[in-house]
């Protein structure tokens, strides 16, 4: 990969800024492209909508006389080939560093809870039910609990970064102004937590409830998430228009990011339910590669291109050669099974819990429910891998505060 490159300026009279995080190459390769591939993904599913039935999000495929669901395919490859690598590059950035160690040895000891947070939460209403019995289907509540929190959680994740990369671009451009910044934030985020809230109340995200004072209220939400998204972008456009006409200099890799980011994110989770099932697929590809972009630009910055009278150590040599970088990748999401071989190892190791610890612990549990519980609480501490990224990298990206992550990242000002 190229290095970080350092732009000059737009010239006063321009119109337009062009200031990119690294090199225009660069930012199209890791913080466009991707996602543009994703309207290329989503013209895939429209152009193939027939290969399901009614609202049903399978996505079906024949070749050479057999016959292939590729949401199940992507859904294997996904996770050990662009998920869990992106993951890894949080640990090439941290845990590998003797001197982020020094500084950060409380986050990095205190952030391994993350693989608990799940199981305990799981576990609540059973322990619960050990002392005051509760009606059968409380049992669920804490998986429930687990599995919406996690879901949301996952998506602030996504969107801090998106923000956190329009926030780049705004200090690459040297766009200082408080209330713009404002103007910004609230439409950015609200242009994409809005189509996420229209896809959990669609009537097609629950067909069970129709007909029902809750199915019609959550219409009502839906249909107001369209008209939230449509207007707030109306009036964002007008805005820049009005900045426009006033001469003040657009920031283009913002507006462009914005561009990108906002519609792919409408027609992925408001639109259609073929669109939706395949949500992570369509935006995540594209977050998984500008997180490798950061990371790459700043450890290639920080360890690579560092000074030959500092020690050397492993992050000098994974951010020295690409392949090392993408190889440890890949044998860190097989090895956190971020892939088919998790499904596996929770049946085994599920079971086993059932037969070792539910049994004597839990008595009130038959054998298909101590079953479903072990696996419940092996899918969650592998999850523990993802919630430890999302909380660890919420705290090392602090631009704002570390003047040398803002040298390394190209963004001094």
């Amino acid at each position: 990969m190229n290095s970080i490159t350092t732009e000059l300026p737009a010239a006063p009279s321009a119109r337009v800024r062009w200031s990119w995080l690294w090199s225009s190459r660069q930012d199209l390769a890791f913080n466009l492209m991707p996602f543009w591939l994703g309207y290329v993904l989503l013209a895939a599913l429209f152009l193939t909508r027939s290969g399901g039935q009614g609202t049903d999000p399978q996505w079906l495929a024949s070749f050479g006389g057999r016959t292939f669901d590729i949401m199940v395919i992507a859904a294997m490859l996904y996770g050990p080939l662009i998920d869990g690598p992106h993951i890894w590059a949080t640990i090439a950035r941290t845990y590998t560093d003797t001197r982020e160690w020094a500084q950060r040895r409380k986050l990095f000891l205190t952030s391994l809870l993350a693989f608990a947070v799940g199981p305990v939460v799981i576990l609540i209403p059973y322990l619960i039910n050990m002392v005051t019995p509760l009606p059968k289907p409380m049992l669920d509540w804490g998986w429930i609990a687990w599995t919406m929190g996690f879901s949301f959680y996952v998506i602030h994740h996504i969107n801090q970064q998106h923000w956190g990369f329009v926030s780049l671009y705004k200090r690459k451009n040297g766009e200082t102004d408080a209330r713009e910044r404002r103007i910004d934030q609230v439409y950015f985020l609200t242009a994409l937590w809005t189509p996420y809230i229209a896809m959990i109340t669609a009537p097609w995200s629950n067909p069970a409830q129709a007909g029902t004072g809750i199915s019609l209220a959550s219409i009502y939400v839906f249909d107001a998430c369209h008209i939230i998204v449509i207007a707030a972008t109306i009036a964002y456009v007008y805005h820049q228009i009005q900045l426009w006409r006033r001469g003040e200099v657009l920031n283009g890799p913002k507006l462009l990011y914005i561009a990108t980011i906002v519609p792919l994110y409408y027609l992925t989770f408001a639109i259609d339910p073929r669109f939706a099932a395949f949500w992570i697929f369509i935006t995540g590809t594209g977050h998984c590669a500008q997180y490798h972009g950061v990371v790459w630009a700043y450890g290639e910055k920080r360890y690579a291109q560092a000074p030959a009278t500092e020690k050397r150590g492993l992050p000098h040599l994974i951010f020295s050669n690409a392949w090392l970088y993408i190889v440890l990748g890949l044998v860190f999401a097989i090895a956190t099974l971020q892939g088919p071989g998790a499904w596996m190892v929770q049946h085994v190791v599920g079971d086993w819990l059932k037969t070792s610890v539910f049994t004597n612990m839990f008595t009130f549990l038959d054998d298909e429910k101590g079953s479903w519980l072990g696996i419940q609480l092996v899918a969650a501490l592998i999850s523990g891998v993802r919630l430890h990224h999302f909380y660890v990298d919420s705290k090392i990206w602090k631009v704002s505060k570390n003047k040398t992550l803002a040298k390394n990242l190209n963004v001094s000002n």
